[in-house]
């Protein structure tokens, strides 16, 4: 739940500074342009992720889950017969839909599932809660296990999703879920130019990889307590989601559904363009990617400064600057 992450900028889009080549054939070879979002996109640069994501071992592709299941609204009746299911292992895949049963889930000490998942009856439920022991961040429709990496991976649109295994006895203060993204290829390619038209250019189709973490101090348990955000709003309170790996969890989550209502964006240059006209779509696509990278970087605050916020939980300590909007 560490928030001096959220100041560490995400890998974006790199670019290099202009560079103008003569060539023989009396046209120019032009570089990587260095406008203000460019410059910026250079010092956010990280490591540029080109891994394949090999065949998944087994997918989750049948099952409703995910942030967009929050919104449902709590009906007495069918959840004191989802809890009666819970509470008899009978639960089965649509019961994956509802916070109730998941936020109680997620909330489990790990031998409580170990002992739920050879307990319940449906594979679904099964493989959902197994996952529970490695992954703080919870099955996600579409997923599959990679059996090289351990990673959860999963694609949306052109960005790669891999959610790894938690880490245990990390350097952090009791718990930190952190994301970064990284796009191949890193910047905009060079281009040749005849007659102030853009000729030799490739076809540019950036892949981006999303690589999301949850780490655990020495001697902290995922099934703890949440001190704030996710894991203490009055839903989370009324479905028993009160949990380090539900608050955690849930971090991983809202960048799952960032990545799923914002696709990244694609560059519209092309061979054919008038020079000018490209340096356009190049500056804008560079604005975008900023844009982007600016906004991921703070989707961590939606599960912080919810219920009792980050702010409230740290108001009075020495040294502390709010965060919250």
């Amino acid at each position: 739940m560490s928030y001096a992450a959220l100041a560490r900028k995400a890998p974006v889009v790199s670019t290099s500074p202009a560079r103008t080549v003569s060539l023989a054939t009396g046209g120019l070879r032009i570089g990587e342009a260095s406008d203000t979002y460019e410059q910026e996109a250079d010092r956010a640069a990280g490591e540029v992720v080109t891994a394949a994501y090999p065949r998944h071992q087994w997918s989750f592709s049948s099952v409703p889950v995910g942030q967009a299941w929050l919104q449902r609204q709590p009906d007495p009746k069918l959840d004191a017969a989802a809890q009666k299911r819970l509470d008899t292992f009978t639960i089965d895949a649509k019961d994956l839909s509802n916070p109730l049963v998941t936020g109680q889930l997620r909330s489990m000490s790990n031998s409580n599932l170990v002992d739920y998942k050879n307990k319940v009856k449906d594979g679904d439920v099964k493989r959902f809660v197994e996952t529970l022991l490695t992954f703080s961040t919870p099955l996600q429709t579409g997923a599959g296990l990679d059996p090289l990496s351990g990673n959860l991976t999963m694609q949306i649109g052109n960005v790669n999703v891999a959610v790894k295994p938690d880490v245990r006895g990390a350097r952090v203060k009791t718990a930190d879920t952190n994301a970064t993204f990284a796009a191949n290829p890193p910047r905009i390619p060079g281009y040749d130019t005849k007659d102030g038209v853009v000729v030799n250019f490739p076809d540019v189709k950036t892949t981006v990889t999303v690589e999301i973490v949850t780490s655990y101090e020495t001697g902290v348990s995922p099934e703890a307590t949440s001190g704030y955000g996710r894991g203490t709003t009055a839903d989370d309170l009324r479905n028993k989601a009160t949990s380090l790996r539900f608050h955690e969890g849930s971090h991983g989550e809202d960048f799952i559904d960032f990545v799923r209502k914002n696709p990244y964006p694609t560059f519209g240059g092309k061979s054919g363009m008038k020079v000018a006209d490209f340096e356009k779509e190049k500056t804008a696509y560079n604005k975008a990617v900023s844009d982007w990278g600016k906004a991921f970087n703070k989707v961590k605050l939606q599960g912080d400064c919810v219920g009792k916020t980050v702010d409230e939980y740290h108001k009075g300590e020495k040294g502390y600057k709010n965060i919250c909007p």
